[in-house]
């Protein structure tokens, strides 16, 4: 995975789980930071959502909480295949890296989480 598609996967994440971003101005002390209330702060190249199982089930199991998400399943073999159904389809990824297909599968259910968010606020 790109660096550039790591960050901003990252960001998605923290935003999914209430983080607010606080700001990316140089002259401040906050650049890259993100704060949630009662967490305290992260800075966005110190997460490892990408790169570890203790950082990424917890998103994926609040995103099997959600009543619109019908299945969410990994299996490993000769590489790690992700099924989603959501949204009235499933959605299939698979990788030869561990982590990389949950990784993905979670971003782009966020994209579609925040998509139905505004679309709901309309």
């Amino acid at each position: 995975m790109e660096n550039e598609y790591i960050i901003e996967g990252n960001k998605l994440i923290l935003g999914f789980e209430g983080y607010e971003h606080i700001s990316d101005d140089p002259e401040t002390y906050h650049e890259g930071y993100y704060y949630k209330k009662g967490e305290g702060a992260e800075h966005i190249a110190d997460c490892l959502f990408h790169e570890s199982w203790d950082w990424l089930i917890p998103i994926i199991d609040k995103i099997r909480k959600d009543s619109r998400v019908i299945a969410f399943e990994i299996s490993f073999s000769l590489g790690v295949i992700v099924k989603t159904f959501y949204n009235g389809k499933w959605h299939f990824y698979e990788s030869n890296d561990i982590i990389e297909a949950p990784y993905v599968a979670v971003i782009d259910y966020i994209k579609w989480y925040n998509n139905e968010q505004v679309n709901n606020n309309r």
